[in-house]
Order: structure tokens, then C-alpha cells, then sequence
């Protein structure tokens, strides 16, 4: 199971988080509620085991964050 990085991303902001900058290869988003700051790959599709990561990083549930994703 993969994750296309625009759904996830889209996801994040629904939490909180907001595009800080577009590197070559990854967006870095960023929540200043907490400080949390988090790269996404920017790849046609992200797989589960990074996903899973980048939800743990956010402090978001992953059930829940499979679902909004999905």
C-alpha cells in the first residue's frame, strides 16, 4: 500500500501544519504550535513504512491518518 505525497501533505495541513519551503527532493512542513517540522518526499508515491513515520512524527494517529489519506 502506497500514499500519493500530495494527500499526505494535504493531510498535515488539516492538522496544523503549513509548507515552510520546496527543497529539490522533499517539502518541509512545519507546526508552530510545537515546533514539529517534518520532510515529505516528494515522490509520485510514498510507501507505508514512511508514512507511518512521518504520522508518528506528527503525533497523529495512524489508523486516523490512514483514513483521512486514504
Amino acid at each position: 500500500m502506497s500514499f500519493k505525497a500530495r494527500k499526505v501533505t494535504r493531510t498535515l495541513a488539516k492538522h496544523g501544519f503549513y509548507v515552510l519551503r520546496e527543497g529539490g527532493n522533499h517539502t518541509i512542513v512545519r507546526r508552530d504550535s510545537d515546533g514539529v517540522q517534518i520532510a515529505i518526499p516528494r515522490h509520485g508515491d510514498i510507501n507505508r513504512y514512511t508514512a507511518k513515520g512521518i504520522a508518528s512524527d506528527a503525533k497523529i494517529d495512524w489508523n486516523a491518518f490512514k483514513r483521512e489519506v486514504s
